[in-house]
Parts: structure tokens; sequence; C-alpha cells
């Protein structure tokens, strides 16, 4: 009895979700953010070593085509972020 309350629990939280699924709505994915954060993480690791999208592409363990479409798709680039990760930490030691 408790396995099938718990199954219609489920279903009715989840029914929402599948109208706006057909209502055209899509939800964000954090995996976006996440590969931003973790692009950062690596460059900041070591800022002096000469990053590339293919370095930065293989300790992420994705090809470096799907590294930046995944980028395109959030507005971002690889050259970009690089720099601009430089560039604030130059700022901190200010």
């Amino acid at each position: 009895m408790a396995v099938k309350s718990l199954t219609m629990r489920s279903a009715y939280l989840l029914e929402p979700l599948v109208w706006l699924k057909r209502q055209g709505f899509k939800v964000p994915k954090k995996l976006k953010e996440s590969l931003l954060s973790n692009i950062r993480k690596i460059i900041e690791a070591d800022l002096s070593q000469s990053w590339t999208p293919r370095l930065v592409a293989n300790k992420l363990a994705v090809s470096v085509s799907t590294m930046r479409r995944r980028l395109a798709e959030n507005g971002q680039g690889f050259t970009k972020i690089l720099i601009n990760t430089r560039l604030e930490f130059g700022l901190s030691l200010l």
C-alpha cells in the first residue's frame, strides 16, 4: 500500500511538468552553467598555463566541438572565458 501511495504522489508531482512540456515550455538545464564554472575552475587552477580549448576539453572529458557548442548555446566563447578569468584574478590582486 505504501508503494502505491508513493507512486501516486510522484504522478501528481510530475503532472504539472508533463503539462508544461506539452505546452512547449522548456526548463533550462543547469549543465550549461556548470560547464562554464568547470572551465573557470580548470583555468583558475593554473592561470599561467597556456590553456587551449583542446586541453580544457580533455580535462572535462568532452570533445572540443561539444564544448564549443555548449558554450555557444550560452552565448560564451572559450577565449572570452579565459581572458575574463585571468582579468578577474588580476583585478583581485589590486
